[in-house]
């Protein structure tokens, strides 16, 4: 009898144990799931931060490309009115010299 007043405490004393792992095990399992819906909200934000960042490189990029181009117009005039500033002291020295 003695021996199984000792197991009934000893299965008891293992339920209790059981029930406060369980307790535990569920809170755990609640931290998880508020943490894993913590990452999928910065995951969101993340996607959409990304995405707004490429969209400005985007407009970035065109802008750039856009500067490049007038870039190359205002070197193209520069190169022209240089060919035409050497032509017209050409000429210069030209009637100078007749002129002498």
């Amino acid at each position: 009898m003695e021996n199984e007043t000792m197991l009934k405490e000893i299965l008891n004393a293992f339920n209790l144990y059981s029930q406060k792992i369980d307790g535990k095990l569920e809170k755990m399992d609640m931290k998880i799931g508020n943490m894993d819906m913590k990452l999928n909200d910065i995951g969101k934000e993340m996607k959409t931060g990304f995405a707004d960042v490429n969209n400005r490189l985007d407009r970035l990029t065109a802008r750039q490309d856009g500067t490049q181009a007038d870039i190359m117009e205002i070197k193209e005039t520069v190169q022209f009115l240089h060919s035409k500033i050497i032509q017209h002291e050409k000429k210069l020295h030209k009637l100078s010299h007749l002129q002498s």
